[in-house]
């Protein structure tokens, strides 16, 4: 996961999707898309290329897992989880 903010970031916080168009994302010095933003609209976890995306990534942002199509994906290794 990539982290937009610097600092220390309170990880127990509750996240929300947030789409950051171009403008924004120049402004802020990250990439255009979809992030988990804190409360207060902070930009933490992202980008993703979607909604449905960031709402797993934010889901799972403990558990080290990443959805598919996002770059840098790698699944975990060990056991298979289509069992």
């Amino acid at each position: 996961m990539r982290k937009a903010s610097t600092g220390t970031p309170n990880w127990d916080a509750m996240f929300k999707p947030v789409q950051i168009v171009d403008d924004q994302a120049h402004e802020l010095g990250i990439a255009p898309g979809w992030w988990g933003a804190t409360e207060e609209g902070k930009p933490m976890l992202g980008p993703y290329p979607s909604r449905e995306a960031a709402l797993v990534g934010i889901t799972s942002h403990g558990m080290g897992d990443r959805p598919e199509g996002i770059e840098g994906f790698k699944e975990p290794d060990g056991p298979s989880r289509a069992s």
